[in-house]
């Protein structure tokens, strides 16, 4: 018998569109069935400002230049971004609350851990050459990870779209294999209410489902 067994806050997009503070739209998470493609560290040349390094990326200031360590060479960080010394110096202050040059990058918007999913064409499970990666992902926050580094209270903001999650939690589903590559997500309608969970702990095959309108990811699993 498959029940919800676990669950987890989540926070989707706006259900109105709006025009986000950073420039870009931002609207309803899409609803519908997806299947996990994988998990990993995020790049993004939309998100370039920040993003286009991926989480954790080494980070060094020699002889008043910054430099990134890109595939096992050193280069400079200009050559990825137009962020300036004095912005990342501001904005660790404001995430971590000291201004200083980290020993890695934590500025991009997609967190640690980023999950990709698909559209699911021919029910294969598979991501075949014709299924595109959604453009919505399950990530964390630059926001999120600093609150979790130092040990305040972790508040979900609404995304563009995607679907924001704790660091520790996305952490906790991967290694619960929630997220494993092949597994669904069902990601429902903002009127659509989440149930209750009566039980606690299953077998895969697991399954995860949205609900944007209540918050939360409730996982499915065999028991």
């Amino acid at each position: 018998m498959n029940t919800f067994i676990d669950a987890f806050e989540a926070v989707g997009g706006p259900i109105t569109p709006v025009m986000g503070s950073d420039g870009f739209p931002a609207g309803p998470t899409n609803k519908g069935k997806f299947v996990i493609a994988r998990c990993g560290r995020h790049a993004s040349n939309r998100y370039a400002y920040w993003s286009r390094i991926e989480w954790g990326t080494p980070l060094k200031e020699e002889a008043g230049m910054l430099y990134v360590k890109m595939r096992g060479t050193w280069k400079k960080l200009a050559d990825f971004t137009a962020a300036t010394k004095a912005e990342i110096l501001d904005k660790h202050d404001e995430l971590y609350g000291s201004r200083i040059i980290p020993n890695k990058w934590v500025f991009n918007d997609f967190g640690h851990m980023t999950c990709y999913y698909f559209k699911d064409l021919n029910n294969n499970r598979r991501r075949d050459k014709n299924e595109r990666i959604h453009g919505e992902f399950i990530h964390t926050t630059p926001s999120n990870e600093a609150e979790t580094f130092t040990s305040k209270p972790v508040i979900l903001l609404e995304s563009h779209g995607c679907i924001h999650v704790k660091p520790t939690d996305i952490d906790t589903m991967i290694r619960k294999k929630y997220l494993q590559k092949g597994n669904r997500v069902i990601v429902h309608d903002y009127a659509d209410r989440a149930p209750r969970i009566t039980h606690t702990g299953g077998q895969p095959p697991f399954e995860l489902h949205f609900y944007p309108g209540d918050r939360k990811i409730l996982v499915k699993g065999k028991r």
